[in-house]
């Protein structure tokens, strides 16, 4: 077994929630495999989760996002190792039943098991999780931007006479970065915001033409939300 799964330690806050899988009223466990199985491919856990709530049967699960959330974990936790999900399934259902947190008969485990495969491995879950694994990949990750622009004087001679003034923009930029928030300053003058802006419009056609041809060749571009928690198209 790979001792990056070994070195996994799951809460039993977590635990329980894995196991709920168990407790889930009536055909809800079905209506949820169906529902992840048709759900759109999206970017955002929360997208996800808005599109099955929208599901018969299942608005009323009130621990949805957490069971959402556990299933993006195990394919998450498969995908960046290179493992299978049933590996860290076994894992995660031997550490349940190590804590004691919950107690599982043998048929219990086996059902557990093959449930939460079943469910991690549906497409809308995969697609989320590769997708965040793919994001956190890179070395930075965007998080938002301000520009602050300020006019300062140009101070000349012993007497300190303003002799003129300059604009100057000062680009934050935020990200994360292993694990950690940082902001990058950049001062920029007109010129250079001009050329920024043009480089933002330029991206922006790039990506309109690429969604143009993502639509004519019926490929899903994966999106955040937008405030309504209907992807951007």
């Amino acid at each position: 077994m790979s001792s990056r799964i070994e070195s996994i330690a799951i809460p039993a806050e977590d635990q329980r929630t894995f196991a709920g899988i168990l407790k889930l009223p009536g055909d809800a466990l079905q209506v949820l495999e169906v529902a992840l199985s048709q759900a759109v491919p999206t970017l955002e856990r929360d997208a996800l989760i808005s599109q099955l709530r929208q599901k018969p049967g299942l608005g009323d699960i009130a621990d949805l996002e957490s069971l959402v959330g556990s299933f993006l974990s195990l394919a998450g936790t498969a995908y960046a190792g290179g493992m299978s999900v049933e590996e860290v399934i076994d894992f995660v259902v031997d550490q349940i039943d190590n804590d004691d947190v919950i107690d599982l008969s043998d048929s219990e485990r086996e059902t557990l098991k093959a449930a939460l495969a079943r469910l991690a491995k549906t497409e809308s879950i995969q697609i989320v999780a590769k997708t965040r694994q793919l994001l956190l990949a890179n070395d930075r990750n965007f998080e938002k931007v301000k520009i602050i622009t300020d006019l300062r004087p140009v101070f000349s001679g012993d007497d300190l006479v303003i002799a003129g003034e300059v604009i100057i923009h000062q680009l934050a930029i935020q990200a994360q970065h292993n694990g950690r928030r940082e902001t990058t300053f950049v001062a920029l003058d007109s010129i250079d915001l001009a050329s920024l802006h043009a480089e933002v419009t330029r991206a922006l056609s790039k990506d309109k033409s690429i969604r143009q041809f993502a639509k004519i060749s019926q490929t899903p571009i994966l999106t955040p939300a937008d405030e309504d928690g209907v992807e951007s198209q």
